[in-house]
């Protein structure tokens, strides 16, 4: 059987591989085709969406761009040495949405998502402790301990995320909104508040995440070309099944939307549906499928907008059996 310490080795190495791979990543994720969208509250019985007025946008374009949000700079205590970069932005609204990165990604990449939703809501963007990735991946602590560091850990940036918007003002709702990385990140903790006899969020908008690290660093091996992934397939061999798979089935009363691509290689529908399949106590959970590569869904804002803004803003039971694009 393998050492320890050669696991960890393994480990060690297959994160790393990882880290180099996170800067090609973008590359890979773009399809504008938008030939159709799909939402249901039941993933076996898609409810076809009127696309009729939601013609493709692509991001720049500057009839979709709102009003710059301004934001109030501040750092967030998580632990007696961590302390992570936030972004507020107070509209006077009684609603905030808190946006999380995808790995590799700082807040600052977030801005474009938060534009989008601005004035509607408060919005507050954050940093993870990794913000400089490599410069923090070469740090002993976590080369000894990767998942620790890079996986476990961000569940307690989450916390005190939540805790400093809710500490800003009184909110009706508190909605995270998380792409793949931190959709997963939102689910840890939110599984973990509810254990501990709380709650974190109102409502979640989980955005292409994946079904387990090791299911993801898979379909990396398989897609890229670049040097360092012959070891990937190796390594991910030995990385633990972590991810919303073992996490979800524990979260209840949490209102969640699912956006995911059917067109998403990263991730792909097959795993998804072990996901929605695992969400056996969220009783209140819709999935909006989209023809687009993973995280890509932006690429027609009004459609994602208009979507998101209804899930947020209506009833349930109202957005799953009433919810339109007119």
């Amino acid at each position: 059987m393998m050492g320890v310490s050669a696991r960890k080795l393994i480990l060690s190495l297959f994160v790393f591989s990882f880290v180099c791979l996170c800067t090609s990543v973008a590359d890979w994720c773009f399809n504008p085709d938008t030939a159709y969208f799909l939402i249901s509250s039941d993933f076996e019985q898609v409810k076809p969406l009127n696309m009729t007025s939601y013609e493709h946008v692509a991001l720049s374009d500057s009839k979709v761009l709102k009003q710059e949000p301004v934001y109030a700079h501040d750092i967030v205590r998580v632990s007696k040495k961590v302390r992570i970069n936030v972004e507020y932005c107070d509209n006077g609204k009684d609603k905030i949405l808190i946006i999380g990165p995808g790995y590799n990604n700082k807040k600052e990449h977030m801005q474009v998502y938060a534009q989008k939703f601005n004035p509607e809501y408060d919005i507050l963007l954050f940093d993870y402790r990794w913000a400089k990735l490599k410069k923090y991946y070469m740090k002993l602590s976590t080369i000894f301990h990767p998942l620790n560091k890079l996986v476990y850990h961000p569940v307690q940036e989450v916390e005190a995320v939540v805790n400093y918007a809710k500490s800003k003002k009184e909110y009706q709702q508190v909605i995270g909104l998380g792409k793949c990385y931190s959709a997963t990140a939102f689910i840890m903790a939110e599984q973990k508040a509810q254990e501990a006899g709380g709650r974190l969020f109102d409502k979640l908008i989980l955005d292409s995440t994946w079904l387990s690290l090791r299911g993801f660093m898979k379909s990396i091996y398989k897609k890229s070309s670049i040097f360092a992934t012959p070891f990937l397939g190796f390594a991910s061999l030995f990385v633990p099944k972590v991810g919303v798979e073992r996490h979800i089935p524990y979260i209840q009363g949490v209102p969640t939307l699912f956006i995911h691509g059917s067109g998403d290689s990263l991730v792909p529908l097959d795993h998804f549906k072990r996901i929605w399949q695992s969400a056996v106590n969220l009783s209140q959970k819709a999935v909006l499928v989209t023809p687009h590569e993973h995280v890509e869904h932006l690429s027609n804002t009004p459609f994602y907008k208009n979507v998101i803004d209804q899930f947020i803003n209506y009833e349930f039971s109202d957005f799953v059996e009433k919810i339109t694009l007119a």
